[in-house]
Order: C-alpha cells, then structure tokens, then sequence
C-alpha cells in the first residue's frame, strides 16, 4: 500500500522568464530567441510599432527589411524615408533608442485615461444620484 504525502515528485519546469534569467550571455542567439518568444506571449509585437522592445532584436529584423520594408517603417515614424539604406536604419534605430528609453527591455503600455463625461455632465450626475 501507498501512501502519498500529496506532493508531486516530478520535477518542476521553469517558467520562461527562469530560463530568460539563468541566461548569463545576454547578447546570445539563445536569449534573443526567449526574448522573441516571451513578447510574443505578451502581444508586444501587437502593440509596439517596431515589433520587439529588444534593440539587438530590432537590429535583426532590420537587417531582413527590405528598402520598401524600412521606408514604411519610417513613414509610420513620421521619419524622412529618404536616403540610403544604412542612413535610413542608422534614423530607425535611433528613433527606437529614443522612444524606448525609458523602457530598455520591455514595452508595457501604459493604460491611457479617458475621460468619459465632462466636468459640467459629471456635476449633473452626481446631483441625480445624491440628491
């Protein structure tokens, strides 16, 4: 007869943010590659317009870009598209370091308020409800 103590004896696995911090070579294929799939998880790629929050990663994809590729980027940046091609990524990278400075990792938007009634409605509301 066995008598179970109620705790799993199989091993844990490790989050992926673990396995992101056990990583000592920050500038690896292999951490770029947890990277790219922890912002993927996260939808980063959905909601920043360069696709990563990772320059190294960002470095990447523009070396795959094509003229036409880069040039929307930048049209999408309100940058000059014109130019060569290293003067334009030279122009991507640095509007990358500029609005991702604050941040340098990760991009966590931030929840914009809205403001639903104005200050005149609101003061209506309220005298509705309290009175």
């Amino acid at each position: 007869m066995n008598i179970s103590t109620g705790q799993d004896k199989t091993p844990k696995k490790n989050s992926l943010i673990d396995e992101i911090n056990s990583i000592k070579d920050k500038n690896s294929v292999e951490y770029r590659d947890k990277i790219r799939k922890l912002e993927k998880t996260l939808g980063i790629d959905e909601v920043n317009i360069f696709k990563t929050a990772n320059r190294k990663i960002f470095e990447e994809n523009l070396e795959n870009m094509s003229d036409l590729e880069m040039k929307t980027l930048a049209a999408k940046l309100k940058i000059d598209p014109s130019g060569s091609k290293p003067k334009l990524k030279q122009k991507l990278l640095r509007q990358f370091d500029t609005q991702n400075v604050a941040n340098r990792g990760y991009f966590i938007p931030q929840p914009q308020p809205k403001q639903i009634f104005s200050d005149e409605d609101r003061q209506k509301l309220n005298q509705v409800l309290n009175g």
